[in-house]
C-alpha cells in the first residue's frame, strides 16, 4: 500500500518534470510573438484544414496571415490575387504587391519565418493606411 503511494508519488513528479523540461525547452519559441496563442490556434487551424494560407490576427494596421514554410508564396499570391493584386517583387523579406489596374498602388507584406515549418505573413490594409 505505501509502496503503491510512493510509486504514484513518484510519477507524478517524474511527469512533472519531464513537462517543465519541455516547456523549457520550447520556452524561446513560444515567447518570440507578441500574440503566441493566436499563432499556435493559427497553427492548428492550418494543419487541420485544405487550406494553404490561414489568417490568425489582424489590428487596426495589419491582418496576420500563417503558411507552411515550404509553400513559400504562393498561398499568398492566390489570396491577393483574388483581390486584384499581382506580386511584383521581393525585397529581403518585403513583397512588393501592385494592383492589377494601377502599377503606381502599392503594398509591401513582410514575412517572419516562426520555427522552421511556418512563415508568418503581416499585410497591410488594401488602401495603404
Amino acid at each position: 500500500m505505501a509502496k503503491s503511494k510512493f510509486l504514484r508519488a513518484a510519477l507524478a513528479l517524474l511527469a512533472i518534470l519531464v513537462l517543465l523540461g519541455a516547456l523549457g525547452y520550447a520556452a524561446p519559441v513560444l515567447r518570440q510573438e507578441h500574440n503566441t496563442p493566436a499563432v499556435l490556434a493559427g497553427i492548428a487551424r492550418l494543419t487541420l484544414s485544405d487550406a494553404g494560407i490561414v489568417r490568425y490576427d489582424d489590428d487596426a494596421s495589419y491582418a496576420y496571415y500563417i503558411t507552411k514554410s515550404g509553400a513559400c508564396i504562393a498561398p499568398l499570391q492566390a489570396l491577393l490575387g483574388r483581390d486584384g493584386w499581382e506580386f511584383s517583387q521581393q525585397m529581403g523579406s518585403g513583397y512588393r504587391f501592385v494592383q492589377k489596374n494601377d502599377a503606381d498602388t502599392a503594398r509591401l507584406v513582410t514575412a517572419r519565418q516562426f520555427t522552421r515549418f511556418y512563415t508568418l505573413w503581416k499585410v497591410p490594409p488594401a488602401d495603404g493606411r
